[in-house]
Parts: C-alpha cells; structure tokens; sequence
C-alpha cells in the first residue's frame, strides 16, 4: 500500500467513526516506508491536515518483531 491509499483508509476510519482530525495532536507508527517517508507517507499527509499532529517513531514495535521471532 502507498502513503496515500493508507492515509485514505485512515482519515475514512477517523470520519466513520466522528473523529476530527482537527483535534489529533498524535501520530505513533511503526517507521515503515509508506508510513513515515518524509513527503510521501501517511505521516507527511497528516501534518498537511494537522500540524500539530507530532509523530513519534515506535519503539516498541521494533521490540516486537524480535520477541515475536524468538518465541517461535
């Protein structure tokens, strides 16, 4: 999926679901391409809308992934 077609499904799932994207003050993904790229990803399409929508990297996810190979 491309920064664009992502960030269609969310702000779709955000309207669906009465959430103003006025009011997102946060964005937490997991540092994937088509999330995070400068200019491109779903981060860049939502400060366009919110600019004061600050993105954090997660950290957690890049906990996750190992945890999840090793318990295999």
């Amino acid at each position: 999926m491309t920064g664009e077609s992502l960030f269609n499904v969310i702000k779709d799932a955000l309207l669906r679901l009465d959430l103003n994207l006025d009011k997102l003050l946060g964005q937490c993904y997991d540092g994937g391409a088509n999330l995070a790229v400068v200019n491109r990803g779903v981060e860049s399409r939502i400060l366009a809308e919110q600019p004061l929508a600050l993105y954090i990297h997660c950290a957690a996810h890049a906990l996750d992934l190992p945890l999840q190979d090793s318990s295999k």
